[in-house]
């Protein structure tokens, strides 16, 4: 699952603050982009490479907070959250203990907005059918990711690292 889940959050400033050398004042509306934080070099290395490293619990820990919200943060925390992060790692699971996935050459895969951000056109991919004795050599001492969420509810000295 690529980490492009919602377009743009809309946050309200609860008092003046001044983010990113930017004045901002109560009661103005303010728009996160989680396709450009998740993509912010200030809080990835190599921002565009596919490294799922970068979720593992040590990482995590030494990363701003906010700097992956696929499911938004905070009081407005999507409510399917749970739901969908339980739903995606049993399918990955489930398809990775039976098949290696291989990227099959073709053109560049380009984002489509919708609802969600995803794949244009889909992406191709091979499906090789593993052995059960290649399923259990593959899948052993896998540790499933977590996310826990919880970014702030008001632009603040907290998210200033986000300017």
């Amino acid at each position: 699952m690529e980490r492009l889940l919602s377009l743009v959050f809309r946050r309200t400033a609860l008092e003046d603050d001044v983010v990113g050398g930017y004045h901002i004042p109560a009661g103005s509306d303010v728009l996160m982009v989680p396709y450009i934080i998740h993509r912010h070099e200030s809080f990835w290395d190599n921002p565009e490479a596919f490294d799922p490293d970068r979720f593992l619990p040590e990482r995590v820990a030494e990363r701003h907070r906010c700097a992956y919200v696929p499911f938004g943060g905070g009081p407005r925390l999507c409510i399917g959250m749970h739901f969908a992060v339980m739903e995606a790692l049993t399918i990955v699971s489930m398809v990775s203990q039976r098949y290696r996935l291989d990227r099959v050459p073709g053109p560049a895969v380009i984002p489509e907005a919708s609802f969600t951000l995803r794949p244009g056109g889909g992406v191709r991919m091979k499906a090789t059918p593993r052995s059960r004795q290649t399923r259990k050599a593959d899948v052993e001492d896998v540790e499933a990711p977590s996310y826990t969420g919880g970014c702030p509810r008001r632009l603040g000295i907290a998210d200033r690292a986000l300017g």
